[in-house]
This record gives C-alpha cells, sequence and structure tokens, in this order.
C-alpha cells in the first residue's frame, strides 16, 4: 500500500469545466492529507458537477485525511446527488464522526447514499450520521448501509429517527447485513420510527445474517402491506441489490 498522488488528478479536470457526473473509484492506496486536498481542489473545480460517486476500497488513512477529505466534499454544495461506498479500510469510529459532521453543509442534495463495510464502527456512529441526514430536508432518495460492521440493537435505536424532517423522501434503501447483534426488537424499533407518518413509494430493507427471527420477519412484511399502501415498491428482509 503506497501513498497516492492526485495532483495530476487536479491538473487534469481543469479541462473538464461542463463535466456533471463522476464516478472515482481508489483501491489499496493510502490517501495522505495533501492527496485529499489535490483531490478536493480538483473537483470543487467542477462547478457543473451534479452527480459525484466516491468509491474507498481497502484503503488507508492517515489520522486527518479522512476528515479534510470530508471538509472539502462539504464545500461542494453545486453537487446533488453524492454517493460514498467505504470497504475493508481503516475507518475509526471518529473519524467517521468527523468525516459525516464535515457534510452537514450539503442541504441541497437530493440522492445521498452512504454505504460501509467490513469495518468495525461503535453503534453511536449511526446516531451521528442521523444528525447529519436530518438536515438534507430537500433529499428524496437516500442509501445507508452498515453491512459486517458490528453494529447491535443498540445501534439501530440510535437510527429511529433517520426521516424526521425529510418531507420530500419517497425512496429508503437500508442494508445492515452480517451484524449478528440486531434482532427482532431493534429492528422493529427502527422500521417503527422510520415508518411513522412518512409517505414512502419505495422502501428496501436487508437485515440478512442477523439475529432477525423469520417469524418477526414475515410479520413485518404483512403490517407493511396492509398499514403503508402508499409504498407502492417494498422489498424487507432480503437483497439489498437492485
Amino acid at each position: 500500500m503506497i501513498p497516492v498522488d492526485l495532483h495530476s488528478f487536479k491538473e487534469a479536470v481543469k479541462n473538464m469545466k461542463n463535466l456533471q457526473a463522476l464516478y472515482l473509484n481508489f483501491t489499496s492506496i493510502e490517501l495522505i492529507r495533501g492527496s485529499t486536498e489535490d483531490l478536493g481542489e480538483g473537483l470543487r473545480s467542477l462547478k457543473n458537477l451534479k452527480a459525484l460517486r466516491l468509491s474507498l476500497v481497502k484503503c488507508q488513512f492517515q489520522h486527518e485525511s479522512v476528515v479534510s477529505l470530508g471538509r472539502l466534499l462539504g464545500k461542494m454544495d453545486f453537487v446533488r446527488v453524492l454517493e460514498i461506498n467505504l470497504v475493508s479500510s481503516n475507518l475509526e469510529s471518529r473519524l467517521l464522526t468527523g468525516f459525516m459532521g464535515a457534510l452537514k453543509s450539503l442541504e441541497r442534495l437530493e440522492e445521498f447514499s452512504l454505504k460501509i463495510s467490513n469495518n468495525k464502527l461503535d453503534d453511536y456512529v449511526l446516531g451521528k450520521i442521523v444528525e447529519v441526514l436530518k438536515g438534507y430536508k430537500r433529499a428524496k432518495r437516500i442509501e445507508l448501509a452498515g453491512d459486517s460492521c458490528g453494529f447491535s440493537d443498540k445501534g439501530m435505536r440510535n437510527l429511529v429517527d433517520l426521516t424526521q424532517g425529510m418531507g420530500e423522501l419517497r425512496e429508503l434503501k437500508l442494508s445492515f447485513s452480517v451484524n449478528r447483534l440486531i434482532k427482532d426488537e431493534g429492528v422493529k424499533m427502527l422500521m417503527d420510527g422510520i415508518l411513522e407518518g412518512r409517505r414512502l413509494e419505495k422502501l428496501k430493507a436487508d437485515f440478512r445474517i442477523c439475529g432477525v427471527s423469520k417469524e418477526f420477519k414475515e410479520a413485518y412484511v404483512e403490517k407493511v402491506k396492509s398499514e403503508f399502501p402508499s409504498i407502492e415498491d417494498s422489498v424487507l428482509f432480503t437483497s439489498s441489490s437492485g
């Protein structure tokens, strides 16, 4: 694993001023603070950019680099769709909290996706993520995944207010598979909380390989069908793909 020099990226995007969508995928690299600043400076120069997808797989972050990256992304208030994918990186709870806190300013987002997998994180992190997402009042679509992160029922309780204040929200996608400490009680509290008063059209929830019983899953699927007819497309407790 070696540090990556993103100065060349910053120079290259100077000729891409009309770019509206960008997908960046980094695998097995070390991000140092200087490289994240180059990345951020390059991205902020793309004033016509509307959609950004950033994927970091098996990456190593120096202490301040991930927070620095969050601050730089937080200045991109011209973006309407932001997707962040973090897989098997040395991402500690306090660093993720700092990263998400820096994204509070992106209140004009219409779609937001945060997918984390194979990282050991504390339950309190989910509450900090909710604090940020509650400010995305214009969001029509939210996706949140924390697969194989060691979350428990406490983490699910911290997500109860996830959709509070999101009057425009129409599609919600959740995935917390391979978290064996998540059980019936936590999932019920979470699902009851996010459904209360919401007019969702699409809802997907994945809790595979968790401590959720088959009986609970079947009963809750029927509950959604009978009590929330406005949800035309619901896929509960199965694969979150699609």
